[in-house]
């Protein structure tokens, strides 16, 4: 047998082998994954370079962003609560995020009793602040996705008809829609 045959030989079984040593791999890292993912990343579970770069945590948040762009988004923009709040901005997103936690896990961890407004593009003002969530926020939606324009909720107490743009605040106080700035004489 020649040399060039068995180098032939032994470069055919390695690349057969490549795929077998690939399978090995996972298996061992699905075997020390410590839980099952959350029910929004069930079908990377068994991917976790998607999620996890060896030897490298920091990597972690920009794999985060790839796949999270409305987020990444928010953060490069200053929009919304994760480019708006100072730590969200900056912070690993496992630092509030955690994801081994099982299928039926809140990794968003909203306290609406304790959350700050300030933090998002609608702060609470006038009588916003008296509103509850559930009046904004409709279940089973992001938050991030509640309306933000004044006739998305207020159109049915339009006196204006629909024949205003949405700028209520350029006359319109959040105290009130009596309290306002326009003197119409």
């Amino acid at each position: 047998m020649s040399l060039r045959s068995t180098v032939g030989g032994l470069l055919v079984v390695s690349m057969l082998l490549i795929p077998t040593i690939q399978a090995q791999a996972q298996a061992i890292e699905t075997l020390l994954m410590p839980g099952d993912v959350i029910e929004g990343h069930a079908d990377i579970e068994t991917e976790c370079s998607s999620c996890h770069k060896s030897f490298n945590k920091k990597a972690q948040r920009g794999l985060c962003m790839d796949c999270h762009d409305v987020v990444a988004a928010d953060v490069t923009g200053g929009a919304g609560f994760h480019g708006r709040h100072p730590d969200a901005s900056t912070a690993q997103c496992n630092t509030c995020h955690s994801d081994h936690l099982g299928r039926g896990a809140d990794v968003v961890g909203l306290d609406e009793e304790s959350f700050d407004h300030g933090w998002t593009d609608f702060e609470l003002l006038g009588l916003h602040l008296d509103a509850e969530c559930v009046d904004c926020h409709e279940a089973g939606d992001k938050h991030r996705d509640a309306p933000s324009s004044c006739a998305a909720c207020h159109a049915e107490d339009d006196p204006h008809e629909d024949h205003m743009d949405d700028s209520c605040g350029d006359c319109h106080k959040p105290t009130g829609w009596t309290d306002v700035r326009f003197d119409h004489d």
